[in-house]
C-alpha cells in the first residue's frame, strides 16, 4: 500500500502542473466547470484505481462518475470522459464471474466499463438524430469489420457458441460503440472538443513516464499484482534504459498515445493561439514520445509533421519553410553530444537492437507464405502453422508486429480489405477538405495527420493495449468532421417535405443526409437543419 500511495501522490502532482497549462489554452474550447469536472475525475479514478485493490470496485467508480456527470454536465457532453478515462488505467482482461454452467460472463476491461457507463447511454439519442437515419458506406464497413472477426473466431477448436457471443459483445464495446457515437458528432465545435480530451487524457503520461524512466520503477505493475494479472515482461530495457510505458504496459502503446495526442495539439498551435504553455504541454508530449524509446511511433510523428506541412494550401512554399526550420533545429542536436545516441536508436541506420528489422522482414515474408494458403478468411491457427513456429522468441512467444498481417492472417484479406476501406474513404475525404482554407479545412488536415500517424505506426505493432480505442474512436471522429463541414457549408434546408428521393452521397464535403420523415403529427424536416439548429447556434 505504501508504493501505492506514493504513486498516487506523484503522478496526482505531477499531472496537476500540466493539467495547469491545459486549462490556460482551453479557452472556447470547454468552459472552466466542465475542465474541472474531467480533471476531478481523472484524478479520483487514478486514487482508487492504486488504492483499492478490486478491478469490480474500480469499475463501479467509473460507473458512478458516469451517473454523477451525466446530472452535472450539459446533455450528451459526457462522452468526452470516455476518451479523458480510457487511458488512465491498463487494458487488463478480468472476465465477469458466471453461473448455471457459463465460465465467465464477459470479458471486460476498465475500456470496455467505460463504453457501457458512458457511451451506451448516448446510442438511443444517436440514433433518433436524423443523420443517423440511413448508414453511410465507412458505417456498413465497420459493422462488417465487427462481424466477420466475431464469427470467424468460432472457427478455434475450443471455441463455443457462447465464447463466440462473448467475444462478439467485446467486438462491439471496443469497435462499434465509440465509432459509432463519436460518428455522429456534429459541429466543429464539438471536433475541437475531442481533440482537446485526448489532449487532457494524454498529458499525464510524460509525468508518469519520466518518473518510471528516471527512478527505474514501473508503478502499473502494482495494478497488474492487485488484479491479479500475471506480467510477461515487468520491466522492458533498451540500451541499458527503462523504455517508459506507463498504464499502457506496452512502451510502444504509451508512444503511440504520446504520438497521437501531439497531432490533437497542432489544433492549438495555429497563428494567434500559439503561446508558452501549448508549447511547454507538446513539449511535455514529445519528451514522453522520447523516454518510450520506441522507433515506430518516432516515425509515425515525422510523418505526421510532413502530412501536415504537404496537406494544406500553399504546400510548397509551406513545406519549404519547415524544412529549413527543420535542418536548423536538427543541426545542433546532432552534432552535440546527444546526438551520437539519437543515430544509435534510429531505424534502420541506428545500432540499437538493429535485429528488430531482420525480425520484420522475416516475419512479413512468412505470413504472406501462410496467407496465400488461406488467403479469404484466413486461418484461425495461423499460429500453429511451421513458419510461425519458425518467429517464436526467447520469451517463447510469436509477436505478430504488424497489425495489418495480424488482420490477414487470422481474418484473411477480406477483413483487411474491410479495415484498410474504412480508413482511406475517411481519409479521402479528409484531404479534400484539408486543401480549404477554413476552419474545417484546419481540423481535417490534423485528423488527416493523425490518421497519417497511426496507419504508418500499426505497420510496426499489432493492435495491443490502447492502440484499437484509439484509431477506432478517431474513425468516428473523422466521418463526425466530414459531416459537420458539410452542415457548415450547406444552407438551411427548406421544412417542406421533398418530393422524391434524391441519391445520397456516402461521404465527402458535399454529403447530404435524407430527409426523415417522423411518425404521428410532427413535421417532415431536413436532417441539415435539425443537426443545424440543435449544435451550430
Amino acid at each position: 500500500m505504501g508504493e501505492a500511495i506514493v504513486a498516487v501522490i506523484y503522478i496526482s502532482i505531477g499531472s496537476m502542473a500540466l493539467y495547469f497549462a491545459a486549462g490556460r489554452i482551453a479557452k472556447d474550447v470547454v468552459d472552466k466547470k466542465t475542465l474541472n469536472i474531467w480533471i476531478a475525475s481523472w484524478i479520483s479514478a487514478t486514487a482508487v484505481l492504486f488504492l483499492i485493490p478490486n478491478f469490480f470496485a474500480f469499475a463501479g467508480f467509473l460507473v458512478l462518475i458516469a451517473i454523477i456527470t451525466r446530472k452535472v454536465l450539459p446533455a450528451g457532453q459526457n462522452i468526452y470522459l470516455y476518451i479523458i478515462l480510457s487511458f488512465l488505467a491498463p487494458t487488463f482482461v478480468v472476465s465477469m464471474p458466471g453461473f448455471a454452467g457459463i465460465n465467465g460472463l464477459l470479458d471486460l476491461t476498465a475500456q470496455r466499463v467505460l463504453a457501457m457507463a458512458f457511451l451506451l447511454p448516448a446510442i438511443p439519442a444517436a440514433l433518433r438524430m436524423p443523420v443517423s437515419d440511413r448508414l453511410r458506406l465507412v458505417d456498413k464497413l465497420v459493422i462488417l469489420f465487427v462481424f466477420l472477426v466475431s464469427v470467424l473466431y468460432y472457427r478455434h477448436y475450443e471455441a463455443t457458441a457462447t465464447d463466440m457471443v462473448r467475444r462478439a459483445i467485446s467486438h462491439t464495446l471496443d469497435i462499434w460503440v465509440p465509432y459509432f457515437v463519436f460518428s455522429r458528432l456534429v459541429s466543429l465545435a464539438d471536433i475541437r472538443k475531442a481533440y482537446f480530451a485526448f489532449i487532457i487524457a494524454a498529458i499525464p503520461l510524460p509525468i508518469i513516464g519520466f518518473l518510471e524512466f528516471s527512478r527505474t520503477w514501473r508503478m502499473y505493475n502494482l495494478v497488474a499484482e492487485s488484479w491479479g494479472i500475471p506480467l510477461l515482461q515487468s520491466y522492458l530495457f533498451r540500451d541499458g534504459m527503462l523504455r517508459a510505458a506507463g498504464p499502457a504496459v506496452e512502451a510502444i502503446a504509451y508512444g503511440f498515445v504520446c504520438m497521437v495526442a501531439m497531432g490533437c495539439m497542432l489544433a492549438f498551435l495555429a497563428k494567434g493561439q500559439r503561446n508558452l504553455f501549448s508549447l511547454g504541454l507538446l513539449g511535455a508530449l514529445t519528451m514522453g514520445l522520447i523516454i518510450s524509446l520506441s522507433r515506430g511511433p518516432w516515425v509515425g510523428a515525422a510523418v505526421m509533421v510532413v502530412v501536415f506541412v504537404v496537406a494544406r494550401p500553399k504546400a510548397v512554399s509551406n513545406t519549404m519553410r519547415a524544412t529549413i526550420g527543420g535542418l536548423l533545429l536538427l543541426v545542433p542536436v546532432l552534432m552535440s553530444p546527444l546526438g551520437g545516441k539519437i543515430i544509435r536508436f534510429l531505424p534502420f541506420v541506428g545500432t540499437v537492437e538493429n535485429n528488430n528489422v531482420d525480425y520484420r522482414q522475416q516475419l512479413f515474408d512468412n505470413s504472406v507464405a501462410i496467407i496465400q494458403r488461406h488467403p479469404f478468411f484466413g486461418s484461425a491457427n495461423f499460429l500453429t502453422e511451421p513458419e510461425m513456429l519458425a518467429m517464436r522468441q526467447g520469451q517463447g512467444i510469436i509477436d505478430v508486429v504488424n497489425t495489418y498481417l495480424a488482420i490477414a492472417l487470422e481474418y484473411g484479406y477480406v477483413t483487411l480489405a474491410a479495415f484498410i476501406g474504412i480508413f482511406v474513404l475517411i481519409s479521402f475525404a479528409l484531404f479534400k477538405l484539408a486543401l480549404k482554407d477554413d476552419e474545417a479545412g484546419f481540423l481535417a488536415r490534423i485528423c488527416l495527420t493523425i490518421y497519417a500517424g497511426i496507419l504508418l505506426t500499426i505497420v510496426t505493432v499489432s493492435s495491443v493495449s490502447f492502440i484499437p480505442y484509439i484509431y477506432w474512436t478517431f474513425a468516428g471522429i473523422g466521418v463526425a468532421l466530414v459531416r459537420a463541414a458539410a452542415l457548415n457549408i450547406q444552407p438551411v434546408a427548406n421544412t417542406a417535405a421533398p418530393s422524391g428521393p434524391r441519391k445520397m452521397q456516402v461521404i465527402g464535403p458535399d454529403a447530404w443526409a435524407r430527409p426523415t420523415a417522423f411518425s404521428g403529427t410532427q413535421k417532415q424536416t431536413s436532417n441539415l437543419k435539425l443537426v443545424r439548429n440543435a449544435n451550430d447556434r
